[in-house]
């Protein structure tokens, strides 16, 4: 279930070493704020190399889908929302947040049109 909503708070980064396998890990938590006439605050966690990729600042606008995961401690029972795909749509670079895109490499000779002036129409570079 897809999530969206506006960066809010960002806890401090937390690391260990995995009990089981030994292996170093690293988790960082956020909370988002929902859009709607009824908003609603959303903590979550990214792990590890996602911290870095999704690039979450405070009042960034995402998406992110979750694993939720509850445990049962001393008698309490807490659930941890782990996001596994955050989209970050104030990111200066989109695919860091969303490795699924797909980019097409210019063809050879081909430059990038100026902002206000008309791009070249040289059919001689035409993929097709």
């Amino acid at each position: 279930m897809p999530i969206k909503g506006k960066v809010i708070a960002i806890g401090r980064r937390l690391s260990g070493v995995s009990k089981t396998k030994g292996t170093p890990w690293e988790k960082q938590e956020y909370v988002i704020e929902t859009d709607g006439q009824y908003p609603k605050k959303v903590a979550f966690s990214i792990l590890n190399n996602k911290i870095e990729e999704a690039g979450l600042q405070i009042g960034h606008n995402i998406e992110i889908e979750v694993d939720a995961q509850s445990r049962e401690y001393n008698g309490k029972w807490y659930t941890e929302l782990t996001a596994w795909r955050v989209k970050n749509y104030d990111n200066a670079n989109p695919q860091a947040s969303n490795p699924n895109v797909y980019q097409q490499q210019a063809p050879q000779g081909y430059t990038e049109p100026q902002f206000g002036q008309p791009a070249q129409n040289d059919s001689s570079n035409m993929p097709f």
